[in-house]
């Protein structure tokens, strides 16, 4: 399978659900240019069958995360009322991530999301003065080598392009 492109007429006779992958049977009949509207394709595109019909994994990434480990090891904040706990958030509907890095907010876009596949577009940060930024430093520099993902229950690694762990989360919404 080739890679996803967006798709901007209609089908006839289908009825997306989101939340689910599909795999369809259409045909594709040219209509006239006398007859085609100028806002239209010159293709009508009409549902022959469903032939997989199944729900997306991708979607269990939607949600927030609470940072529990980097690179393998505990996350432990201390007593620094500065630093608060760091979150991941997924937005895939608006294709978007964001949280807060212990110290700093960030935000971007999903450039890519896929079975075990992410990718980050660049993020922005918010450049706020902590005693201490290990932690946020840490996770920073972490989220620029995120490459994939690998989810177990209520679990979520982010990994790097060698399917290494670098940051550990749990789901906490």
């Amino acid at each position: 399978m080739g890679e996803w492109e967006y798709f901007y007429s209609s089908i006839d006779g289908f009825d997306y659900e989101p939340g689910y992958l599909y795999r369809l049977s259409v045909r594709e009949t040219p209509r006239g240019e006398a007859a085609t509207p100028a806002d239209a394709s010159t293709i009508v595109y009409t549902l022959v069958n469903v032939e997989e019909k199944r729900p997306d994994p991708t979607l269990r990434l939607n949600d927030i995360w609470a940072l529990e480990t980097i690179a393998g090891e505990a996350v432990e904040l201390g007593d620094d009322a500065m630093l608060q706990q760091p979150t991941i958030e997924f937005q895939l509907a608006e294709r978007r991530v964001g949280g807060p890095n212990g110290c700093n907010n960030f935000s971007g876009m999903l450039e890519k999301v896929g079975a075990g596949t992410l990718r980050f577009g660049p993020l922005a940060m918010t450049r706020k003065m902590c005693r201490n930024n290990t932690i946020p430093d840490r996770v920073t520099a972490a989220l620029d080598r995120v490459a994939g993902y690998r989810l177990d229950g209520l679990t979520l690694q982010l990994l790097d392009a060698a399917g290494e762990p670098l940051l550990g989360y749990r789901k906490v919404d």
